[in-house]
Protein backbone atom coordinates (compact mmCIF):
# COMPACT_ATOMS: atom_id res chain seq x y z
CA UNK A 1 0.00 0.00 0.00
CA UNK A 2 2.75 2.45 0.97
CA UNK A 3 4.72 1.62 -2.18
CA UNK A 4 1.62 2.26 -4.30
CA UNK A 5 1.07 5.62 -2.65
CA UNK A 6 4.70 6.57 -3.25
CA UNK A 7 4.38 5.57 -6.90
CA UNK A 8 1.26 7.74 -7.29
CA UNK A 9 3.02 10.66 -5.66
CA UNK A 10 5.99 10.24 -7.98
CA UNK A 11 3.82 10.18 -11.09
CA UNK A 12 1.95 13.43 -10.36
CA UNK A 13 5.10 15.49 -9.85
CA UNK A 14 5.91 17.96 -12.59
CA UNK A 15 8.83 20.28 -12.05
CA UNK A 16 8.11 23.10 -14.46
CA UNK A 17 5.50 25.47 -13.08
CA UNK A 18 4.25 28.55 -14.90
CA UNK A 19 6.33 30.80 -12.65
CA UNK A 20 9.16 32.40 -14.70
CA UNK A 21 11.89 31.34 -12.29
CA UNK A 22 14.66 32.93 -14.36
CA UNK A 23 13.25 36.28 -13.20
CA UNK A 24 13.77 35.43 -9.54
CA UNK A 25 17.01 36.98 -8.18
CA UNK A 26 19.71 34.38 -8.61
CA UNK A 27 23.31 34.00 -9.62
CA UNK A 28 25.50 31.34 -11.11
CA UNK A 29 28.10 29.78 -8.87
CA UNK A 30 31.39 31.69 -8.72
CA UNK A 31 34.18 29.13 -8.64
CA UNK A 32 36.49 31.72 -7.06
CA UNK A 33 34.12 32.19 -4.12
CA UNK A 34 35.11 28.83 -2.64
CA UNK A 35 38.90 28.35 -2.64
CA UNK A 36 40.06 24.78 -3.14
CA UNK A 37 39.96 22.64 -0.03
CA UNK A 38 41.01 19.02 0.32
CA UNK A 39 37.68 17.30 0.97
CA UNK A 40 37.23 14.25 3.21
CA UNK A 41 36.40 10.85 1.76
CA UNK A 42 33.15 10.86 3.70
CA UNK A 43 30.96 13.76 4.76
CA UNK A 44 27.34 14.16 5.82
CA UNK A 45 25.43 17.16 7.17
CA UNK A 46 23.46 14.63 9.26
CA UNK A 47 26.49 14.62 11.57
CA UNK A 48 26.03 18.35 12.32
CA UNK A 49 23.20 18.72 14.87
CA UNK A 50 20.13 20.60 13.67
CA UNK A 51 21.04 20.98 10.00
CA UNK A 52 19.11 18.01 8.56
CA UNK A 53 15.64 17.53 10.01
CA UNK A 54 14.02 14.08 10.46
CA UNK A 55 12.54 12.23 7.50
CA UNK A 56 8.92 12.97 6.61
CA UNK A 57 6.35 11.35 4.36
CA UNK A 58 4.81 13.45 1.59
CA UNK A 59 1.98 10.98 1.04
CA UNK A 60 -0.07 11.16 -2.16
CA UNK A 61 0.72 14.83 -2.59
CA UNK A 62 3.15 15.81 -5.39
CA UNK A 63 5.09 18.00 -2.99
CA UNK A 64 8.65 16.69 -3.25
CA UNK A 65 9.82 20.06 -4.63
CA UNK A 66 8.38 21.71 -1.52
CA UNK A 67 10.07 19.27 0.86
CA UNK A 68 13.45 19.70 -0.86
CA UNK A 69 13.16 23.50 -0.99
CA UNK A 70 12.06 23.79 2.63
CA UNK A 71 14.85 21.44 3.72
CA UNK A 72 17.41 23.60 1.89
CA UNK A 73 16.07 26.70 3.68
CA UNK A 74 16.14 24.85 7.01
CA UNK A 75 19.78 23.96 6.44
CA UNK A 76 20.76 27.57 5.77
CA UNK A 77 18.70 28.76 8.73
CA UNK A 78 20.48 26.31 11.02
CA UNK A 79 24.02 26.91 9.71
CA UNK A 80 23.93 30.68 9.48
CA UNK A 81 21.43 31.68 12.17
CA UNK A 82 21.61 28.81 14.66
CA UNK A 83 17.84 28.36 14.34
CA UNK A 84 16.87 24.68 14.12
CA UNK A 85 13.10 25.09 13.76
CA UNK A 86 11.15 22.73 11.54
CA UNK A 87 9.47 24.78 8.81
CA UNK A 88 6.10 24.21 7.20
CA UNK A 89 5.64 22.35 3.93
CA UNK A 90 1.88 22.57 4.37
CA UNK A 91 1.95 26.36 4.12
CA UNK A 92 3.46 25.99 0.65
CA UNK A 93 0.85 23.42 -0.40
CA UNK A 94 -1.94 25.75 0.66
CA UNK A 95 -0.49 29.07 -0.47
CA UNK A 96 1.76 28.68 -3.53
CA UNK A 97 0.17 30.34 -6.55
CA UNK A 98 1.70 30.82 -9.99
CA UNK A 99 -0.54 33.75 -10.94
CA UNK A 100 -3.29 31.57 -12.34
CA UNK A 101 -3.56 28.45 -10.20
CA UNK A 102 -2.72 27.20 -6.76
CA UNK A 103 0.07 24.68 -7.19
CA UNK A 104 -0.95 22.66 -4.16
CA UNK A 105 0.02 19.04 -4.71
CA UNK A 106 0.46 19.45 -8.46
CA UNK A 107 4.20 20.09 -8.39
CA UNK A 108 6.27 23.15 -9.13
CA UNK A 109 9.78 24.58 -9.02
CA UNK A 110 11.97 25.52 -6.07
CA UNK A 111 11.79 29.14 -7.23
CA UNK A 112 8.07 29.08 -6.37
CA UNK A 113 8.96 28.30 -2.76
CA UNK A 114 11.90 30.72 -2.68
CA UNK A 115 9.75 33.51 -4.13
CA UNK A 116 7.08 32.93 -1.50
CA UNK A 117 9.74 32.96 1.22
CA UNK A 118 11.22 36.14 -0.24
CA UNK A 119 8.01 38.01 0.48
CA UNK A 120 6.55 36.15 3.45
CA UNK A 121 9.15 33.97 5.12
CA UNK A 122 8.10 30.43 6.05
CA UNK A 123 5.91 29.44 8.99
CA UNK A 124 7.05 26.87 11.52
CA UNK A 125 5.63 23.35 11.24
CA UNK A 126 4.33 23.79 14.77
CA UNK A 127 2.15 26.72 13.68
CA UNK A 128 1.25 25.16 10.33
CA UNK A 129 1.45 21.32 10.50
CA UNK A 130 1.49 19.00 7.50
CA UNK A 131 -1.58 17.06 6.36
CA UNK A 132 -0.71 16.46 2.70
CA UNK A 133 -3.84 18.01 1.18
CA UNK A 134 -4.44 21.49 -0.18
CA UNK A 135 -6.46 23.65 2.17
CA UNK A 136 -7.27 27.35 2.49
CA UNK A 137 -4.12 29.45 2.81
CA UNK A 138 -3.68 30.89 6.31
CA UNK A 139 -0.07 32.04 6.30
CA UNK A 140 -0.45 35.68 7.30
CA UNK A 141 2.05 36.76 9.92
CA UNK A 142 3.42 33.27 10.63
CA UNK A 143 6.82 33.57 8.92
CA UNK A 144 9.75 32.54 11.13
CA UNK A 145 12.41 35.23 11.54
CA UNK A 146 15.33 34.66 9.19
CA UNK A 147 13.46 32.55 6.62
CA UNK A 148 13.14 35.26 3.96
CA UNK A 149 15.06 34.21 0.84
CA UNK A 150 17.06 37.00 -0.80
CA UNK A 151 18.21 34.98 -3.82
CA UNK A 152 19.58 31.59 -4.76
CA UNK A 153 22.77 30.26 -6.32
CA UNK A 154 22.63 27.90 -9.29
CA UNK A 155 25.55 25.47 -9.37
CA UNK A 156 27.34 24.25 -12.52
CA UNK A 157 26.97 20.73 -13.89
CA UNK A 158 30.19 19.66 -12.21
CA UNK A 159 30.02 17.12 -9.40
CA UNK A 160 33.33 18.14 -7.86
CA UNK A 161 32.20 21.76 -7.65
CA UNK A 162 28.89 20.56 -6.26
CA UNK A 163 30.76 18.55 -3.63
CA UNK A 164 32.82 21.62 -2.73
CA UNK A 165 29.72 23.81 -2.42
CA UNK A 166 27.90 21.15 -0.40
CA UNK A 167 30.77 21.00 2.08
CA UNK A 168 31.10 24.76 2.49
CA UNK A 169 27.58 26.10 1.97
CA UNK A 170 25.24 23.45 3.33
CA UNK A 171 22.65 20.97 2.00
CA UNK A 172 21.62 21.49 -1.62
CA UNK A 173 18.38 21.26 -3.56
CA UNK A 174 18.62 18.73 -6.41
CA UNK A 175 16.27 17.41 -9.09
CA UNK A 176 16.72 14.31 -11.22
CA UNK A 177 14.90 11.61 -13.15
CA UNK A 178 13.59 8.84 -10.90
CA UNK A 179 13.80 5.69 -13.06
CA UNK A 180 12.00 2.39 -12.77
CA UNK A 181 12.57 0.80 -9.37
CA UNK A 182 13.29 4.04 -7.55
CA UNK A 183 9.97 4.03 -5.68
CA UNK A 184 10.79 0.55 -4.33
CA UNK A 185 14.40 1.22 -3.38
CA UNK A 186 15.20 -0.66 -0.17
CA UNK A 187 18.80 0.33 0.59
CA UNK A 188 22.30 0.22 -0.81
CA UNK A 189 23.67 2.42 -3.59
CA UNK A 190 20.96 3.22 -6.12
CA UNK A 191 21.96 2.99 -9.77
CA UNK A 192 20.12 3.14 -13.09
CA UNK A 193 19.64 -0.61 -13.34
CA UNK A 194 17.70 -0.55 -16.61
CA UNK A 195 19.57 2.27 -18.38
CA UNK A 196 16.41 4.35 -18.36
CA UNK A 197 18.18 7.60 -17.47
CA UNK A 198 20.22 7.39 -20.67
CA UNK A 199 17.10 7.95 -22.78
CA UNK A 200 14.80 9.83 -20.39
CA UNK A 201 16.18 13.17 -19.26
CA UNK A 202 13.02 14.54 -17.64
CA UNK A 203 13.67 15.58 -14.05
CA UNK A 204 10.59 14.37 -12.18
CA UNK A 205 11.76 14.17 -8.58
CA UNK A 206 13.54 16.46 -6.13
CA UNK A 207 15.39 15.82 -2.88
CA UNK A 208 18.08 17.24 -0.59
CA UNK A 209 21.75 16.50 -1.19
CA UNK A 210 23.48 16.21 2.19
CA UNK A 211 26.77 14.33 1.76
CA UNK A 212 28.95 11.80 -0.01
CA UNK A 213 31.08 8.73 0.55
CA UNK A 214 32.65 5.70 -1.10
CA UNK A 215 31.98 2.01 -0.65
CA UNK A 216 34.01 -0.76 -2.25
CA UNK A 217 35.44 1.71 -4.74
CA UNK A 218 31.96 2.94 -5.66
CA UNK A 219 31.49 6.69 -5.06
CA UNK A 220 28.06 7.83 -3.94
CA UNK A 221 26.00 10.80 -2.89
CA UNK A 222 23.93 10.81 0.33
CA UNK A 223 20.46 12.20 -0.22
CA UNK A 224 17.45 12.91 1.98
CA UNK A 225 14.10 11.90 0.48
CA UNK A 226 10.47 12.53 1.52
CA UNK A 227 8.99 9.02 1.18
CA UNK A 228 8.95 8.12 4.88
CA UNK A 229 11.38 6.19 7.07
CA UNK A 230 10.37 2.78 5.66
CA UNK A 231 11.80 3.68 2.24
CA UNK A 232 15.48 3.37 1.26
CA UNK A 233 17.94 3.64 4.16
CA UNK A 234 15.47 4.83 6.82
CA UNK A 235 14.28 7.52 4.41
CA UNK A 236 17.71 8.49 3.06
CA UNK A 237 19.47 6.93 0.08
CA UNK A 238 22.79 6.69 -1.71
CA UNK A 239 23.11 7.37 -5.43
CA UNK A 240 26.08 6.74 -7.71
CA UNK A 241 28.38 9.80 -7.79
CA UNK A 242 30.66 11.06 -10.54
CA UNK A 243 28.68 10.21 -13.69
CA UNK A 244 25.77 12.68 -13.40
CA UNK A 245 23.46 9.71 -12.90
CA UNK A 246 19.89 10.51 -13.93
CA UNK A 247 20.80 14.19 -14.31
CA UNK A 248 21.52 14.61 -10.61
CA UNK A 249 24.00 17.43 -11.33
CA UNK A 250 21.80 19.29 -13.83
CA UNK A 251 19.69 21.39 -11.44
CA UNK A 252 21.44 22.04 -8.12
CA UNK A 253 20.99 25.16 -6.02
CA UNK A 254 20.93 26.65 -2.54
CA UNK A 255 19.04 29.66 -1.15
CA UNK A 256 20.61 32.75 0.37
CA UNK A 257 18.66 34.06 3.36
CA UNK A 258 18.42 37.63 4.64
Amino acid sequence: MKTAIIFIALQVIYLASAYPYNQFPHSNFNVNSLPYTALPEYFSWRDVPGVVRPIQYQGQCGSCFIFASIAAIEGQLSIHFGNHQKLSEQEMIDCLHDGQHYLGCKGGHYSDVFDFARHNGIASAYDYPYNGQQNVCRSQGLGVHGTHVRSYVQLPRDEEMIRNALYKQGPLFISFHAPTGFDQHAGGIFSDYYGECQINHKRDHTALLIGWGSEGGHDYWIIKNSYGTWWGDAGFFKMTRGVNLCGIADDVSYPILY
